[in-house]
């Protein structure tokens, strides 16, 4: 049996998952933060799923979030993460950028700036 490395319970956690053509191919794991944000926890792609999977998963979750009205959408990406440089590219590419030592985030597009 593989080791644990957290186990917790706790309210206001959702769950995105990424089926595009009827079978699952990631998802996405999270919560809401006190100021009412959300916060991306956990990004999985599963085994065999197509390349881009990742790039479209995270676009289509920050759709939702903006859609349910979060203001922002932010993640912990601490520098000695073994995949630090991907995520941080999957990252900017759908819009994060750092704003503290290992915390990215983007924010809702206001509906002035938005474009269909």
């Amino acid at each position: 049996m593989p080791a644990i490395a957290a186990t917790h319970f706790v309210s206001g956690r959702w769950v995105f998952t990424w089926q595009p053509d009827g079978w699952p191919q990631g998802v996405l794991t999270g919560y809401l933060n006190r100021a009412d944000g959300a916060v991306l926890e956990h990004v999985v792609a599963f085994p065999g799923a197509p390349k881009l999977t990742l790039v479209k998963m995270v676009r289509a979750g920050l759709a939702e979030a903006w859609a349910l009205g979060y203001p922002y959408v932010a993640f912990h990406l601490p520098a000695d993460h073994p995949n630090h440089d991907g995520l941080a590219a999957l990252g900017a590419r759908c819009g994060f950028h750092e704003y503290a030592t290992t915390w990215w985030v983007t924010h809702r597009p206001s509906a002035v700036c938005h474009k269909p």
